[in-house]
């Protein structure tokens, strides 16, 4: 579990800290952006949507995973956490914090970390697309050696993660686009918090 100066969210400790958290931003206008930027200055090879999908599924399996554990597998077992600088290792712990609120808040306020809306929707759709990536590898190596047990929608929440990824961005900005992505975001969206309740009965939204 990540710390920070007002303390700690605890997934187990039930949802009224971790709500106040969730609503505090990043103290950067363009999170997405701004996490990129770093990633980008520190040349690590993935970038702020992968990460953001990777680690949530993470959350998903472990429900808090230990920051060392998530780091390597999101960004490479090459890669030493405690060597990172401290501006990026400032960003990640708010993305940790972030997501594990949203992903506990009872008004269903979770979001994708993706481009912001002014953003041209190619760049959306592909950052969308790398989420979906993201979040499969990133749950496929939470799982690697675990007993976790799946719903049938679980499963195929996965597998439509998959084709996203896979699938060709054709995205020209026209109106059917833009509701396609919205569509397609909202249901990774809704699927994320499905597959974090998922086998948690308590956990009922």
């Amino acid at each position: 579990m990540w710390f920070r100066p007002e303390g700690r969210i605890d997934a187990r400790s039930g949802p009224l800290d971790s709500v106040s958290w969730y609503h505090r931003p990043m103290p950067q206008t363009r999170p997405f952006e701004f996490l990129n930027q770093l990633l980008n200055r520190d040349e690590i090879a993935i970038d702020a949507a992968e990460l953001h999908g990777s680690l949530c599924a993470q959350i998903a399996v472990t429900e808090a995973p230990e920051a060392a554990r998530w780091l390597r597998l999101a960004l490479g077992r090459e890669i030493e956490p405690e060597r990172l600088p401290v501006d990026l290792k400032r960003a990640l712990d708010w993305l940790f914090d972030w997501t594990l609120a949203g992903l506990n808040d009872p008004q269903l306020g979770f979001r994708l970390l993706l481009p912001d809306d002014d953003q041209p929707l190619p760049a959306r759709s592909a950052a969308l697309a790398r989420w979906c990536g993201g979040f499969v590898s990133g749950f496929g190596a939470a799982v690697a050696g675990s007993d976790r047990e799946m719903s049938a929608e679980a499963r195929e929440f996965l597998t439509d993660l998959s084709a996203i990824a896979q699938a060709e961005v054709d995205a020209n900005g026209g109106e059917e686009d833009e509701v396609a992505f919205v569509e397609l975001s909202e249901y990774a969206r809704i699927g994320a918090m499905l597959v974090y309740d998922d086998g948690r009965p308590d956990r009922g939204r």
